[in-house]
């Protein structure tokens, strides 16, 4: 009876191993670019990075990094450097050119304790991404003009071997940067100042055409009239409101007696 299950178990493994081997190939081509601006002085370098990471593939994803756009003076270097790998694929030999491989992983939602070596884990959307570094350092000349951008061009291309150690599928893709060069150290010198020269308007008033003058002295005119006519008319109420006044005093003194 237990032999009867270790066949049906070794039949199991065998299938299964078989499923897997039949499994299509799924290429991953991950990458991040931390940085896309960068500063240097002439004379000087400057480090940043490029990550890859393949966490939807099943095959061993191959790069290769070339420099594509630089100034022609310029010192571009890549760490691991372009070397050769000898690779077993089914028992064959070959040997692939590149700067580094990235192997099949997946997304975690955390960060392991223990790290391999090599491997720098990258925030994503889809959790933390064990990727691995390429430096790029980038080195100016020393009689680089300041104050100027440079725009610097960095080819990868991928590749995924076949059954027979073949390429079988290639894909390429370019990561910009710009340069920019300062100055060693911050300094700040006033080297002059131009004061604007200001000038002062000062408002003048719009002369009285002859026609505005005529009108402006009929309307005087017109106004000390009616305060004439107003004076007359007063004084005349308060003579006639007087005199009758005096005459009802005067009857009456008179009707007393």
């Amino acid at each position: 009876m237990m032999k009867k299950y270790l066949i049906i178990l070794s039949i199991l493994l065998i299938l299964v191993s078989t499923v897997s081997a039949q499994e299509p190939p799924k290429y991953n081509f991950g990458s991040m670019q931390p940085a896309k601006e960068l500063s240097v002085s002439p004379g000087d370098s400057i480090t940043t990075k490029l990550y890859f990471y393949n966490i939807y593939g099943n095959r061993i994803t191959h790069i290769s990094l070339s420099v594509s756009k630089a100034p022609e003076d310029w010192d571009i270097s890549f760490d691991p450097p372009l070397h050769t790998t000898t690779v077993n694929i089914s028992g064959i030999m070959t040997e692939v050119t590149e700067n580094l491989f990235v192997e099949p992983s997946e997304a975690l939602e955390e960060i392991p304790e223990t790290i391999p070596e090599g491997i720098e884990y990258i925030s994503s959307s889809v959790g933390y991404i064990g990727a691995k570094p390429v430096l790029i350092t980038i080195s100016v000349p020393e009689d680089e003009k300041l104050g100027k951008s440079f725009n610097i061009t960095i080819s990868a291309s991928a590749e995924w071997l076949g059954q027979t150690g073949a390429v079988a599928i290639k894909q390429s893709r370019d990561f910009d940067f710009t340069v920019k060069v300062v100055p060693k150290e911050f300094k700040e010198e006033i080297v002059t100042t131009t004061i604007p020269e200001t000038t002062t308007t000062i408002p003048v008033a719009k002369p009285i055409g002859i026609t505005g003058y005529i009108i402006a002295n009929y309307s005087l005119i017109g106004i000390i009239i009616a305060l004439i006519i107003v004076i007359i008319l007063l004084s005349y109420f308060s003579f006639f409101k007087g005199r009758k006044i005096a005459e009802e005093v005067y009857s009456y003194l008179f009707r007393s007696k």
